[in-house]
């Protein structure tokens, strides 16, 4: 999966390193003032599928913990996000 630019992306996340891509991201804030960053992804091929049949996306993150999070297939600044 690569980390895409997107028609919310607002802002980018620099990776800093050759081996880590800069990230497209928006940076949201909900009406009662929490804030958020989103990001797109884009699968292969073979991730869809793999996707497809497993049902499963696991996510990494460096560190001893990650913050809370949602994975979505919708855009947060999509109409119909729920």
């Amino acid at each position: 999966m690569k980390g895409i630019k997107y028609k919310h992306a607002n802002g980018v996340l620099l990776g800093g390193r050759p081996d880590v891509y800069d990230l497209p991201v928006c940076n949201l804030e909900y009406s009662d003032g929490r804030k958020a960053v989103e990001s797109c992804w884009k699968m292969t091929f073979c991730e869809r599928l793999r996707a497809l049949f497993t049902g499963k996306i696991y996510f990494q993150c460096w560190g001893r913990t990650h913050p809370p999070m949602l994975l979505s297939t919708r855009a947060a600044m999509d109409p119909n996000f729920k």
